[in-house]
């Protein structure tokens, strides 16, 4: 009886089981994501009587990468919100309903790329073009000198002339599946951007020229918002001056997109922010988010780190992260994680609501994309052959 007990164990918690466990999570999910679809094809909540074009297009992305695959000729849950997503690209390539220009159309990329790259190549190209029009650089109406502007090479919404770490990352990922070659001048500027949103002097040269107002000397390597703002808030340093506070969904986005913007893996700053990654480790909350006075803030955004953060580990290629309690393998914790979270109707939800994430369609489309690369890493790696 012990040993079969003891077998039944080792299977229940086996590589292969938490494959089906996270195949059979994504399938419910899927089909619950299906059923909410609006009736004008797209998904979400309805603005001003219309569903949102970059909800429409995150569900999209996330419904093409479940295990069944979803594709346009499988039904209209997927041709009808294609079609809602083409018919609101504009003449100069952009894909949004008037606001969120660079989310949405970085979204709506995605959403194609993995739906059908081939066929779709001509939309995906001329978005790529508006979304590249969007970096704030020398090509800019009203040119950005790097010496000079803080925000050189980074991305914001595009409505606002404020880049963002997170728009900047969306835009990255967008324009690597867009097929925007490493010889672009694209990837060289955003790499001044993201330094800059870096925690780490020495290669943080806004710091170094004071660009950055009311900035201590940070050196942890995680990142923030953008230069000079920290969703995560403010903390003094010994020295009693200001540091804007590294999180986990910003230094996740930025490791990301070091590694599309093809910056070499012993460079200072992609080791500063990795080690940031293993000393911050955890699935339970957004590292770096809350405080002793709000510490359920660490909920905030959780969805959205979980997306990030495993796109960026199956980016960095290794199955096991080193922190200071032992190696753990990421994709089983962060399943085992979106597992527990999963609702009876098969969503996910964050009552932490911030950033959407109080929208079931944004929560359970960001899971399912998580759980996308965790199944890859899964895969990849077993966990019997690393033993």
């Amino acid at each position: 009886m012990a040993v079969f007990l003891a077998l039944t164990l080792f299977v229940s918690s086996s590589g292969e089981d938490l494959v089906k466990q996270i195949e059979k999570a994504m399938n419910r999910a899927a089909s619950a994501l299906i059923d909410r679809q609006n009736a004008d094809g797209g998904y979400g909540p309805e603005f001003h009587g219309k569903s949102d074009v970059g909800i429409t297009a995150l569900v999209l992305a996330a419904l093409a990468r479940v295990p069944a695959k979803y594709r346009e000729y499988d039904g209209p849950f997927i041709s009808a919100a294609v079609d809602y997503l083409l018919k609101h690209q504009k003449p100069d390539g952009g894909i949004h309903d008037g606001w969120l220009w660079n989310y949405k159309t970085c979204m709506s990329i995605l959403a194609l790329s993995a739906l059908d790259r081939k066929k779709y190549e001509p939309v995906i190209k001329k978005a790529a073009k508006f979304v590249k029009s969007l970096q704030l650089c020398e090509e800019s109406p009203l040119p950005y000198d790097p010496k000079r502007h803080v925000s050189y090479g980074g991305f914001g919404y595009g409505s606002t002339r404020r880049p963002d770490l997170s728009n900047t990352q969306f835009a990255l990922e967008a324009l690597h599946e867009a097929g925007v070659g490493p010889e672009d001048p694209v990837w060289k500027r955003a790499l001044v951007f993201l330094s800059r949103c870096q925690n780490l002097c020495e290669t943080n040269d806004a710091v170094k020229q004071g660009l950055i107002p009311d900035l201590g000397t940070s050196d942890d390597g995680g990142f923030m918002y953008r230069p000079g703002e920290s969703k995560a808030g403010k903390r003094r340093d010994p020295q009693g001056r200001w540091i804007h506070s590294s999180y986990g969904s910003m230094t996740y986005a930025g490791i990301k997109s070091f590694i599309y913007a093809r910056l070499d893996r012993n460079d200072k700053r992609v080791q500063a922010a990795y080690r940031w990654i293993c000393q911050h480790y955890t699935v339970d909350e957004n590292p770096g988010m809350a405080s002793p006075k709000d510490p359920k803030r660490g909920l905030q955004g959780l969805y959205y780190y979980y997306q990030v953060m495993a796109k960026a580990l199956l980016l960095w290629g290794e199955p096991e992260v080193p922190t200071p309690k032992g190696k753990r393998c990421w994709a089983e914790d962060l399943a085992r994680k979106l597992l527990s979270l999963q609702g009876p109707d098969g969503l996910w939800v964050n009552e932490a609501d911030r950033w959407w994430e109080g929208i079931p369609e944004v929560s359970t489309s960001y899971a399912l994309l998580a759980l996308a690369n965790c199944r890859e890493a899964l895969l990849k790696w077993p966990p019997k052959k690393r033993q």
